[in-house]
């Protein structure tokens, strides 16, 4: 019995978490996010929530990615983007299941 659960645990630690970010460039002027929007991009995360084939436009500065990764090694990455733009910055990571109200949707 003991060897399922560690079985079971194993495969846990396999599958992908969602994890929403929120990321704050407190010496950056507004188009330091349009370039903050760039690097994350490129290292995998979207300004994007819901289906793939009716999204809605997260707010400001706010991102979703689907990773094999801990919130800390989340953390990590979103920080060492974001102070590369700006060194005063902040950030938070959530992981899990979220609910909007009134997003708007990509133009």
């Amino acid at each position: 019995m003991a060897a399922k659960s560690a079985r079971a645990t194993a495969s846990s630690k396999d599958l992908k978490s969602r994890f929403t970010v929120r990321v704050e460039l407190h010496s950056a002027a507004a188009q330091g996010y349009s370039a903050l929007d760039d690097a994350m991009e490129a290292v995998g995360f979207s300004r994007m929530i819901g289906p793939s084939d009716d999204p809605y436009l997260l707010p400001q500065a706010e991102y979703r990615i689907l990773a094999k990764r801990t919130r800390a090694q989340v953390r990590d990455l979103v920080r060492k983007v974001a102070a590369s733009l700006d060194a005063a910055c902040s950030v938070l990571v959530t992981e899990g299941s979220c609910s909007w109200y009134n997003l708007p949707r990509p133009k």
